[in-house]
């Protein structure tokens, strides 16, 4: 996953993103484990978010090997709302 982050910088409406990944076994572990990792994402606008988990090439690529649990919730931030600035 971490060699998504070319594709991700390039996506428009896309205002943020994490990649996520996991130690192998039990509690804290350094050594990675490559099948299981995570994506959060932060999107502009609810149909640019859709757009992209319909047509994206690089997801497309990742489904083809992965299981895959997704979770969607949309979510509005009280600053944004009362028109205040937020800052990453």
């Amino acid at each position: 996953m971490q060699f998504a982050h070319n594709d991700l910088s390039k996506v428009e409406g896309l205002s943020f993103y994490r990649l996520m990944g996991s130690g192998k076994g039990k509690g804290f572990n350094p050594l990675p484990d490559w099948s299981t990792y995570s994506l959060l994402q932060v999107w502009e606008t609810e149909k640019e978010a859709n757009e992209f988990f319909n047509d994206s090439a690089l997801l497309k690529k990742y489904h083809r090997c992965d299981r895959r649990d997704q979770v969607r919730l949309p979510v509005r931030n009280a600053l944004e709302e009362e028109g205040k600035e937020i800052r990453s």
